[in-house]
């Protein structure tokens, strides 16, 4: 079942592995003005989210590892 959702969510995950690989991210400022002042926070997805990515992208590298293919298992 698990080979079957990697393959399922190729495309999304190959994203992520780019994405990682880029020299710069962009997470946006938000602000909200109040009477007292400015405040700033910035967006960034719930650690579930990054978790369950990371999860996958380990379990497709030690998919790739029982399959054989090291060079690919590396580049995940």
């Amino acid at each position: 079942m698990l080979a079957d959702w990697l393959d399922a969510n190729e495309k999304p995950l190959d994203l992520l592995v780019k994405a990682s690989i880029r020299p710069r991210r962009y997470e946006p400022l938000l602000c909200r003005g109040s009477d007292e002042g400015m405040v700033f926070s910035v967006f960034r997805p719930p650690l579930k989210q990054r978790v369950e990515a990371l999860s996958a992208l380990v379990a497709r590298a030690l998919l790739k590892l029982n399959d054989g293919k090291h060079d690919d298992a590396w580049r995940i």
